[in-house]
């Protein structure tokens, strides 16, 4: 063993290399092309280059092709016992992205091929190539296999470079890879397997084989041919050290696979049944036959392990173009392409190669033609848009574009020609954004003169509509689906009476600015204030789908901050009572419009939805609670909020009964005390409905024990009583006339 550590230490790994590559053959190393520096080399050994590595049967009919300061090559020793060699030379454009490649390049009068040239070409029995400005084209070559000879062309870029055709699938899924974890793997488990093996030789094992007697001298001479190749020997021996060693390890899977364990243990079964045995004898036999299984079972698993690593091997490169190069993460060996940002650049190599095979090329057409889609389409827009408005003129314009961009792909996919974009969405861009700004400016000034003469009367969402939709000067209105929103402060004319008036407007500004700003941050519009009276609505001038949502939401969140609000009041000594709201929502079809006259119009609500929305603020007062939806609402806002079912009642004006619902707060913002009190609260108006009084009265003193002060509960309390003394009439459908606003 320590001799084996001394040897592994002192060998020459570079010869090492080098014989093995001589062994196995077909194999290639880089050439790398400098650019811009010269490496200086020994002078026979770049004659040898010379005459090795370039390709010789290449005629060269253009000028177009990238020329070499100088090669810096592998080893000497490396080549001599390789097929040949190629330049890795990856191309990274300005943006850092790969995406040509060059397949020769020049220098001193020789021609370099590419790495995977260099075997392709000599796998395709080294055809003669020309080399023009346009194409690289391998004359009658013969993929091996097919019997056919034909000309494989491949078109070059205006610049000299292929442009890499590559594959659909990210580097992982493109190709067969193959770890080189497996190759040293495969040593491990082949010397573990030869150690365990000459283990049971030396318990005998063998002798009750019945193959070959002397299992070991196929495996024995194949390492001897194999040394003596590595050490310059006749490469015709690579057959014979093939042979030997599939022989053998034929012969290994008979012996594991075989009778040869069922043999021993037959005859220590007919040892241990003779008569006259000692306890120790039988103890012993005994456990030499439970090693004999032992043995056979560990040294079987890991024959087993060894040839599935050696199937993973042999499917992976068998009848294969191997590239051998670093992909992990943590090394330079790694890139962009236009479809991945980060791409292996062995795996670019590899595309390369793939390309070819598969006969699928990408080209890029001559320069001029992207000038002349850039002038074509360029006057083409300028004839369509000249007498348009603005809008149908950005339109036009991002058609146009998208038209290129779109036809250019369509070129590209299906005939693997690529055009540049630049110009002609540059040009077009270009002329889009000078005509764009010129109807702007005449634009700006029919906006100025809207905004100038009816900024004092209407809401910049309403003026912005106008702008854009010069027919809602007119009066009139139009029928939609919407919400509106009243709100009211409890006893405003109260507490203001001793205010003074700037006091009193200062106060008013500031709770309407903080009310309206949260109604308008959910899209709503203010129609109007009345006092401290706020009147919205929501789903017009803008169209929401989800206006009811967006009303509720504003309520919950004004009635939180009329809390900070009264706190920074109280402190500002503005007032000594909070300002307490009720707000009313409803949903339902609404006129919307410019009313009025020609002269003065608002833009404002009207309808039955409307009025109910009004009569729901005033509600409130008869249920001590602070915030009134109706169904309609309800019905719409899903269970984004927690609500809490009341009576069916007629509000005064309405006839058709409307349920109630008071809006409590948003369901993730919900408190568990009061999503429990609601439960119980309407188990209690279950009972209420049908009748039952006593079970009705225990519920909701149930849920003043959880909420002390909750109105609605002390409301029913007081109604069960009451109706406990004196029932309702016994056709009471439950409905509720209300008669007070």
């Amino acid at each position: 063993m320590l001799l084996e550590r001394v040897q592994y230490i002192t060998k020459d790994n570079d010869e090492y290399f080098a014989q093995a590559s001589r062994l196995y053959g077909d194999v290639y190393f880089t050439v790398n092309m400098q650019m811009l520096d010269e490496v200086v080399i020994d002078e026979s050994f770049r004659k040898w280059i010379m005459e090795n590595i370039p390709y010789d049967d290449i005629s060269v009919e253009t000028e177009n092709i990238k020329k070499s300061v100088s090669i810096d090559p592998a080893l000497e020793l490396l080549y001599q016992n390789s097929m040949g060699a190629g330049f890795p030379n990856i191309i990274i454009d300005p943006d850092g992205v790969r995406r040509r490649i060059d397949t020769f390049i020049e220098y001193e009068g020789k021609y370099f091929p590419q790495l995977v040239m260099t075997p392709f070409l000599d796998w395709l029995g080294r055809p003669h190539v020309e080399l023009t400005d346009r194409e690289i084209v391998f004359k009658d070559a013969e993929i091996p296999g097919t019997g056919v000879k034909k000309d494989i062309t491949i078109p070059r870029a205006e610049d000299g470079t292929v442009l890499i055709n590559w594959p659909a699938k990210d580097y992982m899924d493109s190709f067969r890879h193959l770890s080189f974890y497996y190759l040293v793997l495969h040593d491990w488990q082949e010397a573990d397997l030869i150690k365990n093996l000459k283990l049971l030789e030396d318990d005998q094992y063998f002798y009750y084989y019945n193959g070959d007697p002397d299992i070991f001298a196929g495996y024995e001479y194949a390492q001897s041919i194999r040394t003596e190749i590595l050490n310059g020997g006749d490469l015709d021996y690579f057959a014979d050290y093939r042979d030997s060693r599939e022989y053998f390890f034929s012969e290994v899977d008979k012996f594991l696979n075989g009778d040869t364990e069922a043999v021993i243990s037959a005859q220590i079964e007919d040892i241990l049944s003779t008569e006259g045995l000692s306890e120790d004898e039988i103890a012993e036999y005994t456990s030499i036959a439970r090693q004999v299984k032992t043995n056979f079972g560990q040294v079987r698993a890991i024959f087993e392990d060894y040839i599935k690593t050696r199937d993973i091997i042999k499917s992976s490169v068998e009848g294969s173009f191997c590239i051998i190069g670093s992909s992990a993460t943590s090394t330079f060996d790694r890139g962009v392409n236009p479809f991945s940002k980060e791409y292996a650049n062995v795996g670019t190599h590899a595309s390369l190669m793939n390309m070819i095979i598969q006969d699928s090329f990408l080209d890029d057409a001559p320069e001029w033609i992207s000038i002349a889609i850039a002038v074509l389409f360029s006057l083409m827009l300028i004839l369509i848009i000249r007498k348009l408005d603005a809008r149908p003129s950005i339109i036009w314009g991002i058609v146009t574009i998208l038209i290129i961009a779109g036809a250019e792909v369509a070129v590209f996919l299906l005939l693997g020609v690529y055009i540049h974009l630049l110009a002609p969405v540059l040009s077009v861009f270009g002329i889009f954004i000078f005509m764009s700004f010129m109807k702007f400016v005449e634009t700006a000034k029919e906006k100025s003169y809207i905004r100038n003469a009816f900024g004092h009367y209407l809401a910049p969402a309403v003026i912005e509509n106008l702008i854009k939709d010069r027919d809602d000067l007119q009066l009139g209105g139009v029928e939609k689906h919407m919400t509106a929103m009243f709100t009211d402060i409890k006893g405003f004319s109260t507490f203001s009476e001793n205010m003074a008036p700037g006091e009193l407007v200062n106060l008013l500004n500031k709770y309407l600015t903080a009310m309206s700003n949260i109604i308008m941050e959910q899209g709503g519009t203010i129609d109007k204030y009345e006092g401290d009276a706020i009147i919205a609505f929501f789903g017009a001038p803008v169209d929401f789908s989800d206006h009811a949502v967006r009303a509720c939401r504003a309520a919950v969140r004004m009635k939180k901050e009329e809390v900070i609000l009264n706190s920074k009041l109280r402190e500002e000594g503005l007032i000594d009572t909070d300002m307490l709201t009720r707000i009313g929502v409803n949903t339902g079809n609404m006129v919307v419009g410019n009313m009025g006259t020609a002269k003065k119009m608002d833009y404002t609500i009207m309808g039955n939805s409307v009025n109910l929305a009004a009569r729901l603020e005033g509600v409130n007062k008869q249920y001590e609670c602070w915030k009134l939806i109706s169904a309609s609402t309800a019905e719409e806002i899903g269970d984004e909020f927690l609500l809490r079912k009341l009576d069916r009642v007629r509000v005064v004006g309405i006839n058709e009964p409307v349920r109630l619902y008071e809006l409590i707060d948003e369901t993730e913002y919900a408190d568990e005390k009061m999503i429990e009190a609601v439960d119980i609260f309407h188990r209690g108006l279950f009972h209420f409905e049908n009748k039952d009084w006593q079970d009705a009265l225990e519920l909701f003193r149930n849920v003043t024990e959880l909420i002390p002060d909750d109105g609605p509960s002390g409301i029913y309390i007081k109604r069960c009583i009451d109706h406990q003394r004196k029932a309702p009439p016994a056709n009471w459908d439950g409905v509720f006339n209300l008669k007070t606003k």
